[in-house]
């Protein structure tokens, strides 16, 4: 799964998955790379998580934006993570990849 790490002014995009979504209903996570129709930056981690017994493979790229977010999607700084319920392993990632910036080329 590729994700979308949007970070700005130290913070960064997260999505709410709907209250009807059969897994993680009204949680927030990092947003799927294809919410942003946009081709991914430089991969700023690989992470792997299991739900239920599925076993995925995420991987995080930064990406530059600055339109309008998505449906769903909020801006959070470090210091608003905790009172934002976000999933386990991204709530665990989130705040180590805050600090990731892209090389310039």
């Amino acid at each position: 799964m590729e994700r979308a790490l949007v970070l700005k002014d130290g913070k960064v995009v997260l999505y709410r998955h709907s209250e009807d979504a059969s897994r993680l209903a009204g949680i927030y996570e990092v947003p799927e790379l294809k919410l942003f129709c946009a081709k991914p930056g430089e991969l700023a981690a690989s992470k792997r998580r299991t739900i239920g017994r599925t076993v995925m493979l995420e991987q995080f790229f930064y990406l530059d934006w600055n339109g309008a977010l998505p449906e769903g999607c909020i801006w959070a700084g470090e210091g608003e993570l905790e009172g934002i319920a976000i999933s386990g392993p991204h709530k665990s990632w989130i705040p180590g990849m805050i600090g990731f910036h892209p090389k310039k080329v």
